[in-house]
């Protein structure tokens, strides 16, 4: 699993394919928006602080976090990358497959600033 702290601009992070995606339409006040090939979230906006962002196999479930996100990603290209607003890489990780499970937890429903992203 890969971790890092980010101040997350406007906080909204995306997960997709290494490539590319087609991001969601955005729509206000949603928490999680997606398409076949991208998954874009809310959490705490870069003013307010960093947000701690794990990459990885899913292993166990996060009982102390909230599921916001259980889903498939068409992942093509085999990696799924965590990208910021205007694309910028923040993560990434290999997967096996071409349609990966993705889960993501939060710490809290709204501003989380703790991020896991399970990937099977």
């Amino acid at each position: 699993m890969t971790s890092a702290k980010i101040a997350v601009p406007n906080g909204i992070l995306f997960v997709t394919d290494i490539q590319g995606d087609e991001s969601p339409q955005p729509v206000r006040g949603a928490r999680v928006l997606s398409t076949p090939s991208c998954i874009g979230f809310a959490c705490e906006f870069d003013s307010e602080g960093e947000t701690d962002v794990w990459l990885g196999s899913s292993g166990p479930a996060r009982r102390d976090h909230f599921l916001l996100f259980d889903g498939q990603l068409e992942t093509p290209n085999r990696a799924v990358a965590v990208r910021l607003v205007g694309g910028a890489i923040a993560l990434s990780a290999p997967v096996t497959r071409t349609a990966t499970r993705v889960r993501i937890w939060l710490n809290r429903p709204d501003q989380a600033d703790k991020v896991t992203i399970g990937l099977d």
